[in-house]
């Protein structure tokens, strides 16, 4: 990983698009770190006076969602409809409240489509077996985002199906598998497939480039190796999207938390035991980009965590000073230098606790100017204290 300087393509606005959840089930705490890590960098961009504008990608074209459908006997768009405002629930419980805008899948098979057909114009890509597939050998660098060679890729092929030009080819339009629905194009009729359907809403709503693609890490190759083949056809841009931010998993067991291995904690169960403070934090007090072994003990220790930034919060309320102490002043440097570092909640916290346990211990003074700098750390943090 390199790090970057942030120059937005349209400063002082940052637009940051993020790959949700398919919708057909609750989302667990696995999404919830997502959602919170993208909020927090979203808030403190703005703390930072920048203009962030945030997308949140919902996958609602999946065999998921159509088998979800077969199996309650109702429509997809019920499936769909019920799983989003559920998702809108969980998302106000855990404070996430930096998302400008929700982007259904669905609403961009038109677009699709026609990217699909230029890219079919212009030879990046290709049918066969009833299906159009992305030509991975006209696009420069395919592999370099997951930090990939060749040979790496051939020993991790994707849609496996005869009469690809390349086994590393990835599938945009699937007309040969049969799904409960399918949509009408020039090319026959089937779904667009995953990728093709995140680089539509992409090329929709940001056309020629944004600044920051972000979602799991687990979604790096294929997913977002093929996203950024697809945006360099579409755009003509060799950096389509200026930097890419990849959180970690949350595994149990040594596996990842997944809905299909069945070892979720639902958000809202969750938040109904600890609160959402101490949620927060427990996803915060990891670096972004880590894995972290999920421990239901350790979560319960930030909700105890929570009594010194209430206490502290409760100790300067009062203040009228207005100047801050040498100690002060270090710490919250500290704390803007740890976020400036590739967004590093995990030092920044600690930050935050040495400065409030300093407080409370009568080592730093209290000022207005401190209560003021505490609580704007604690909204850069999404923290409540309710």
């Amino acid at each position: 990983m390199q790090k970057e300087i942030l120059e937005p393509f349209d400063q002082p606005r940052v637009s940051m698009f993020i790959c949700g959840p398919t919708v057909y089930d609750y989302s667990h705490i696995g999404h919830a770190r997502v959602f919170i890590v993208y909020d927090v960098i979203a808030r403190y961009l703005k703390a930072k006076e920048y203009l962030p504008f945030i997308l949140l990608n919902l996958t609602d074209i999946d065999a998921k969602v159509f088998e979800r459908a077969k199996r309650e006997k109702t429509d997809y768009k019920n499936v769909v409809t019920k799983y989003t405002n559920e998702l809108q629930k969980d998302l106000s419980l855990i404070n996430v409240r930096s998302i400008s805008s929700f982007a259904m899948v669905s609403d961009y098979v038109k677009q699709a489509n026609e990217n699909i057909n230029t890219m079919l114009r212009e030879g990046y890509a290709y049918t066969a077996n009833g299906n159009v597939y992305f030509d991975t050998s006209v696009t420069k660098d395919y592999g370099k985002l997951s930090h990939q060679t060749i040979a790496d890729l051939l020993m991790r092929r994707v849609d496996l199906a005869p009469n690809k030009r390349n086994p590393f080819d990835f599938l945009m339009w699937n007309g040969r598998d049969k799904f409960e629905m399918r949509w009408e194009s020039n090319f026959g009729s089937g779904i667009p497939w995953w990728h093709i359907q995140d680089s539509s809403v992409a090329i929709a709503n940001f056309h020629s480039g944004y600044d920051i693609h972000g979602g799991a890490r687990e979604l790096l190759y294929p997913h977002h190796e093929a996203h950024l083949a697809q945006m360099k056809a579409l755009t003509k841009k060799e950096r389509p999207v200026k930097y890419w931010v990849h959180t970690g998993m949350i595994k149990v067991d040594g596996q990842k938390m997944s809905k299909s291995l069945g070892n979720v904690v639902r958000i809202r169960d969750a938040v109904l035991k600890y609160g959402s403070d101490a949620l927060r934090l427990y996803i915060l007090s990891k670096h972004y980009r880590e894995d972290v072994v999920f421990n239901e003990n350790e979560l319960a220790s930030y909700k105890d965590a929570l009594t010194v930034l209430h206490d502290v919060s409760e100790h300067l309320k009062d203040s009228k000073q207005d100047s801050l102490d040498s100690n002060a002043k270090q710490l919250i440097d500290d704390f803007y230098m740890a976020m400036d570092d590739d967004f590093d909640t995990k030092q920044a916290l600690n930050d935050l606790f040495a400065l409030s346990k300093g407080v409370l211990d009568g080592r730093i003074k209290p000022s207005k100017t401190l209560k003021d700098s505490i609580d704007k750390m604690l909204g850069i943090f999404g923290l409540t204290l309710a």
